[in-house]
């Protein structure tokens, strides 16, 4: 059963939220770009970016601008979540 929490209005799957930890964790030391976490959770870039802006909210992640585009880089306490959960 997936868990969702409200943010504003819109519903966030927590699932998701723990994948997008997960492909940052996956690239190593280096950020990705938000299109690129987009393909990696299998989600729309629009989508990805809410997804980016409620994980950096949290402080999972931080993100920095690249010319136009957003870089995604996890946090120590985005690894702490995914220990967490793995834990579980």
């Amino acid at each position: 059963m997936k868990k969702t929490v409200a943010l504003g209005i819109a519903m966030v799957s927590e699932d998701l939220l723990h994948r997008l930890l997960g492909a940052l964790k996956g690239s190593g030391d280096q950020p990705l770009m938000v299109k690129e976490v987009a393909a990696k959770i299998s989600t729309s870039p629009n989508t990805a970016g809410k997804y980016v802006d409620v994980a950096e909210s949290r402080g999972w992640i931080r993100t920095d601008y690249y010319s136009t585009a957003r870089r995604v880089f996890l946090t120590s306490k985005g690894e702490a979540e995914l220990a967490r959960q793995a834990a579980k």
